[in-house]
């Protein structure tokens, strides 16, 4: 995996040369980390066809970056709060194709102007 590599490679000791030098690292190093989950998580997800037909011993390695899901929904909530606030038209694309709506859809639909 290409995220794995770049920590083992280059990542990590580079985030060690700039750790002493800046403040700001910490939250740098906690994004990649967030990072690094939500790429491992991808790829549990990429093996796997049907998460509900997922036997306990299976469902374990999904269910340990519940961490990364919630931060990626929290990232996806200010996501939406940018786009209402600055950016209507794609803030209405978004919501329509909302990934948390399984009936979601691009189609604008007369009770949505409503």
């Amino acid at each position: 995996m290409a995220i794995g590599t770049y920590f083992s490679e280059v990542g990590t000791p580079l985030l060690k040369a700039f750790s002493s030098s800046d403040p700001n690292v910490h939250r740098i190093r906690d994004a990649l980390i967030q990072l690094w989950e939500v790429f491992h998580l991808a790829d549990e997800f990429e093996y796997r066809n049907d998460l509900a037909l997922l036997s306990q011993s299976n469902y374990q390695p999904c269910a340990r970056h519940e961490r990364a899901y919630r931060a990626l929904i929290v990232e996806w909530l200010k996501y939406m709060d940018h786009l209402k606030k600055r950016y209507p038209y794609p803030f209405s694309l978004a919501l329509r194709t909302n990934p948390f709506d399984e009936t979601a859809s691009p189609i604008v639909t007369e009770q949505m102007g409503e």
